[in-house]
């Protein structure tokens, strides 16, 4: 039956139906009710209760301000509404949960448990039910939803820990669990059971027994007093930030699907140099631990870097990465220029293996790829072990020839360059010019007098020199990257060295004019390259895919030449004040190339990079490591009496 209304006296002082039962007392009493507070003292009072925090004079100024009716429940409403009310009743809950950022025994550690503080405070912001806080503090990991479920089961990881040298986890971890029991019915019921775990409560009907009932649901945790709080899971530290990247991740990898492209994430492994060398005499090298090759010395106005890597543990080979620019060093800057900047005009990437002899080889080849090209060469030297030219008794052929220009041109002993004494093929599609030595020799030297009238000196920039094995099989060669100065070239074979197509370079950023592409020019540019100018202070890198997947046999290693080329007035000496290698043998780096791919690595990367804690969470033994439960005599972690429940 409904209780009736009280009537009172004072008929004009209710504001509503609890006012008539507080002054139907007050009137019994013979009492009377206090004076209204005034303004300023509500919202104080207020603000105070559902924040913890006094009004700010602006408050206090909107409040005055506002004459209505409603205006102290707009008040309520907005504070309410305040990320600091669930602050100020998530203190009151977390004093419940004994809420601690330290492991209180022992060292007196901390623990990252700081996320389970702000899911509670973030549950009484949202108004959560009270059923679903309950159950997801209590079970969150055999819920279905996720982090923030398991992140809620951190009101039983804030138990004692003792990491002291010495101690037994075993001891401790009983302690735990009945520290969860004990929290739980005081948490939960308004019920002291401490004292249960050693005899029967004194003032209400609860055993020994039962309490190690309870004691059982919470005796299968994973967590055993473990230095390193196991279990654990990984939560950001600036979850906003992270969404904002998963969301680009997303938005990225979409596009990327659109295209008809794979997202998968490339491996990539540092590879740290064997040997670092420059054609500048007075370039130094340093690399450390990490890979990372710091160059100092004279700058000259041209050079190439010579670098030897290992092969890849698979002993296969589909890209390498240029890593340029160290954000530790002093000014960031990419290039050794004064300006910060580097141009990089060219790129080689060959398979050698470093510590065998020179290559026996049949026959040598010179072959000038492209369209309207025409192969011109005054003389050519093969020189053996002992310095004997043995090209004086090969053969020559071309694959074409220009009337009066013969091949055998490139072997009578003559070393004039000019139109009197030359080879020429007809202008055609990547012509060449081979000599046949008849047998294998080793060769040690190559020279090649180079036509150098009217300008023809350029006709064989960019030939690729090769010598064969007497199947055709390429054991050396070699790129002529820029167009010579001087009419003799000369090139010692010291080792097997064949040189691999390189199909792709992909950059992070380009200076405008300076596209990456422009290292696979052929011939190499004076004049043009990749470079990084408006971000000469930032990292950036340089994705070289090779055509095809690389076998390396064994002893055999990567070699990578840099060539810095770039003879603009003011603007040479243009090479790498530090840089490091990564290498892959993932099929995917020969076609995953594209812009949207290299922005996804850097957002991947980025990503990871984020600051992560190792939260402590409760998780359950699996079935065939879970423990039998005994009623513990006297409490003692060591005294088990009569099994309550078995697993």
């Amino acid at each position: 039956k409904p209780t009736a209304t009280p009537s009172v006296k004072e008929k004009s002082w209710p504001t509503n139906l609890i006012d008539n039962f507080i002054l139907a007392r007050l009137e019994s009493e013979k009492l009377s009710h206090a004076v209204a507070a005034d303004k300023p003292t509500l919202l104080r009072r207020v603000t105070l209760d559902l924040t913890g925090l006094p009004p700010t004079p602006e408050e206090l100024n909107n409040f005055l301000a506002d004459t209505s009716a409603s205006a102290y429940e707009r008040v309520v409403d907005r504070l309410l509404a305040s990320a600091r009310f669930g602050e100020r009743w998530a203190t009151m809950w977390m004093d419940l949960s004994r809420y601690g950022d330290t492991k209180s025994l022992g060292h007196d550690g901390t623990r990252d448990i700081w996320p389970y503080r702000d899911w509670i405070i973030a549950a009484f912001n949202t108004d959560m039910r009270w059923d679903e806080f309950i159950v997801r503090q209590m079970a969150g990991d055999m819920l279905p939803e996720g982090q923030q479920d398991l992140i809620a089961t951190g009101f039983h990881r804030l138990t004692k820990n003792n990491d002291e040298g010495g101690t037994i986890d075993e001891e401790y971890r009983i302690y735990a669990v009945i520290d969860r029991v004990n929290t739980t019915w005081t948490a939960f019921m308004g019920v002291q059971m401490g004292c249960v775990q050693c005899h029967g409560h004194p003032y209400d009907p609860i055993r020994a027994k039962e309490y190690y009932g309870s004691f059982a649901f919470l005796n299968q945790s994973e967590d055993s007093d473990k230095d390193d709080d196991r279990p654990t899971i990984k939560v950001a530290e600036k979850p906003d930030e992270v969404a904002r990247i998963t969301q680009l991740i997303a938005q990225t990898q979409a596009l990327i699907t659109g295209q008809g492209q794979s997202t998968k994430p490339i491996q990539w492994t540092a590879s740290k140099p064997s040997r670092a060398i420059s054609s500048a005499k007075e370039t130094q090298f340093a690399t450390d631990a990490n890979g990372l090759v710091t160059v100092t010395g004279k700058r000259e106005p041209t050079s190439v870097t010579e670098i030897t890597l290992p092969a890849p543990k698979s002993q296969k080979l589909s890209a390498i990465t240029l890593h340029t620019g160290n954000p530790k060093k002093a000014d960031g800057a990419s290039g050794r220029h004064p300006d910060g900047n580097f141009v990089l005009s060219g790129v080689e990437i060959s398979r050698v293996t470093p510590n065998a002899p020179a290559p026996q080889g049949r026959f040598f080849r010179i072959d000038i790829p492209g369209a309207g090209k025409c192969a011109n060469v005054s003389e050519i030297e093969l020189l053996d072990a002992n310095g004997v030219n043995v090209a004086r008794k090969a053969t020559a052929t071309q694959s074409s020839t220009s009337p009066g220009y013969p091949a055998t041109i490139a072997i009578d002993g003559k070393h004039s360059t000019g139109i009197d004494n030359t080879t020429s093929t007809d202008t055609q599609t990547d012509p060449w010019l081979q000599l046949d030595l008849g047998t294998v020799t080793r060769i040690q030297t190559v020279r090649i007098w180079n036509r150098m009238d009217g300008g023809n000196d350029a006709r064989i920039l960019g030939a690729i020199l090769s010598l064969r094995d007497a199947g055709g099989k390429v054991v050396w060669s070699r790129r002529i990257p820029a167009a010579p100065t001087q009419q003799l070239l000369e090139f010692a074979i010291t080792q097997p060295e064949v040189a691999l197509e390189v199909s792709q370079a992909k950059a992070d950023f380009e200076q405008p004019s300076y596209p990456a592409s422009a290292v696979l020019s052929n011939p190499m540019p004076a004049t043009l390259g990749w470079a990084v100018g408006p971000k000469r202070t930032s990292e950036h890198r340089l994705v070289l895919s090779l055509n095809q997947l690389t076998q390396f046999g064994a002893g055999e290693q990567i070699r990578v030449r840099l060539h810095h080329l770039h003879t603009k007035p003011g603007f040479d000496g243009m090479d790498l004040a530090q840089f490091s290698l990564s290498v892959t043998d993932s099929l995917d780096a020969i076609e995953q190339t594209s812009s949207e791919q290299m922005k996804l690595a850097d957002l991947r990367k980025e990503l990871a990079k984020l600051p992560m804690s190792d939260m402590p969470v409760m998780r359950e033994l699996p079935k065939d490591k879970q423990r039998k439960t005994h009623e513990l005599i006297r409490g003692g972690w060591n005294t088990p009496g009569e099994i309550i429940a078995t697993p």
